[in-house]
């Protein structure tokens, strides 16, 4: 039965051991990164600087569409506050008038 065991764990450690040598051949194999070119670096930094100019465009067309939805509300809160004030004048108007009609009403019933 010893001899089984033995066998077993020389068979695991083995195939270990290939596994590593396969591991360590395919890393050497890798090809190191290389520094970039002026070319390169050129081509990188153009970039950059052309995504900046998008995002630039981006927030003054936002800023711009922000602007417009203030002056949008603005107008609207007048609105709403002139249609409120003409509400309350003309309900003021009304609640006049129906308390003059109330008084003569009372006023009959009672003279």
């Amino acid at each position: 039965m010893d001899g089984f065991w033995m066998a077993i764990v020389l068979i695991f450690l083995i195939t270990r051991i290939f596994k590593l040598l396969e591991h360590r051949n395919v890393v050497s194999q890798r090809q190191e990164p290389q520094p970039l070119s002026k070319e390169q670096y050129a081509r990188i930094a153009e970039e950059i600087a052309e995504i900046k100019r998008e995002i630039a465009e981006m927030r003054d067309a936002y800023t711009e569409s922000i602007v417009s939805l203030q002056a949008d509300v603005r107008q609207l809160r007048h609105r709403i506050d002139s249609a409120s004030e003409t509400q309350q004048e003309a309900g003021t108007a009304s609640t006049a008038s129906q308390q003059s009609a109330l008084n003569r009403n009372l006023g009959e019933r009672t003279g």
